[in-house]
């Protein structure tokens, strides 16, 4: 019997060696590949809506499309209207209407594993509003009797998230390594901070010195129902209304923080945090059709939208980012870093009729930033005796590789 408990200790031992072992081979790859990653996502349309005309490239390193040319009217020198093609928009990659959230979250997962290994992470969801942001973060196939941890096709990330946390917390308790997590649902609404909870909305604050939330009041995450009662308190308690573009647009930025501590063998401590950002959509006045409180509403989000530009602009030049001025960027600056994993899933529509704001919403993937931030990358790699420093040499690498991934610049604000 003491054999057989010896032989054991020694494959725990070696399983847990393993453990590390793919946690620092894992982080090495997830530098290779970008700290910020842009992926644009077009949305499925039913019914005999006309679309507009595009054509897709592959990219590359990979098989997956990841440019975009759209067809599009352009005034000749007379007035008269003449065809062609736009600017040719690139992400790292672009999910066609026919794939599904499942092959989405697959492409993304590594940023939920990365935050149980002990790093931070943000995953954003942006786009105009009808454009399926929520259906992409969200969604929860409708199925009888549903077994929990099994993943449905159209499944959004949210739940995907729960269902890979709770695997994540079992294999460690298996290796004999604790993983406790908590979570909490914000809400930003006209640029104020307002905790969700099953009783209801809370105002909140951040505090400057501790750049951080007073009193978050995080939930115990023990079972996968504890995280589905949080979400489900935030998703009753968030802020929807009707515009011309959606007549249930999110009226309000929706995150879900989620923070992880792992507590290994030898008694080292990892703590991850993970943000979850269903963006409220960027508007333009004349297109949504908004007026008086509405008006307000889409202003403020526009407002916090640029500010979130403005960091993702400093972020790709090496520039320190400034977070104070806004409440969505003060609430995210832990996860919005040099040391973090940043995603911008972009969402567009392919309505003919809707052209005009997703050419706004693809502005973010302009050809001509991708010489601007490769610029700034290789002014800042090497100081003093040449030695490279810090996450500057990961920036210059991916881009030398022509990964596009630095390209987050969300459109200005249009009234």
């Amino acid at each position: 019997m003491e054999y057989k408990e010896m032989e054991i200790r020694k494959l725990m031992d070696k399983l847990r060696a393993e453990e590390k072992r793919r946690r620092l081979l894992f982080e090495e790859l997830q530098k290779l590949r970008g700290t910020i990653r842009v992926i644009c996502r077009i949305r499925p349309v039913d019914g005999n809506d006309e679309l507009f005309e595009y054509k897709i490239e592959k990219g590359e390193f990979h098989d997956h499309p990841a440019k975009l040319t759209v067809r599009e009217d352009e005034k000749g020198l007379h007035g008269e209207l003449k065809s062609i093609w736009s600017a040719t928009y690139e992400f790292e990659r672009i999910f066609l209407p026919g794939e599904t959230n499942g092959d989405v979250f697959g492409e993304i997962s590594n940023f939920v594993q990365s935050v149980i290994d002990g790093k931070k992470a943000c995953i954003f969801c942006y786009g105009q509003s009808g454009t399926g942001k929520t259906y992409t973060m969200s969604n929860l196939d409708d199925v009888e009797d549903r077994e929990e941890g099994v993943d449905f096709e159209n499944d959004g990330i949210i739940p995907r998230v729960k269902t890979m946390l709770f695997r994540g917390k079992n294999r460690l308790n298996e290796l004999g390594i604790d993983m406790d997590a908590q979570g909490c649902c914000y809400e930003i609404y006209n640029n104020e901070l307002w905790l969700l909870k099953s009783s209801g909305s809370e105002k909140k604050r951040i505090l400057k010195a501790e750049r951080d939330v007073k009193d978050p009041e995080f939930t115990i995450l023990n079972s996968a129902k504890d995280f589905d009662d949080m979400v489900e308190a935030g998703m009753k308690n968030r802020h929807f209304g009707a515009t011309g573009l959606n007549d249930t647009s999110s009226r309000s930025h929706f995150i879900i923080r989620i923070k992880t501590t792992v507590r290994g063998s030898s008694g080292e401590v990892r703590e991850g945090l993970l943000h979850l950002v269903d963006l409220a959509g960027s508007e333009k006045t004349r297109d949504a059709g908004t007026a008086g409180a509405r008006l307000q509403e889409g202003t403020n989000i526009n407002v916090s939208l640029s500010a979130l530009r403005k960091v993702f602009a400093d972020l790709a030049e090496g520039r320190r980012p400034v977070y104070n001025g806004n409440i969505l960027t003060e609430l995210l600056q832990h996860t919005l870093g040099p040391d973090c994993m940043t995603l911008m899933l972009v969402m567009i529509n392919p309505l003919a009729a809707n052209w005009p704001a997703t050419k706004y919403t693809l502005q973010i993937a302009l050809t001509e930033y991708e010489s601007t931030s490769r610029k700034a990358s290789f002014e800042q790699v090497v100081e003093g005796n040449g030695e490279s420093r810090g996450y500057e040499v990961i920036e210059a690498t991916v881009v030398v590789q022509g990964d596009k991934c630095l390209m987050t610049r969300l459109p200005a604000p249009s009234g």
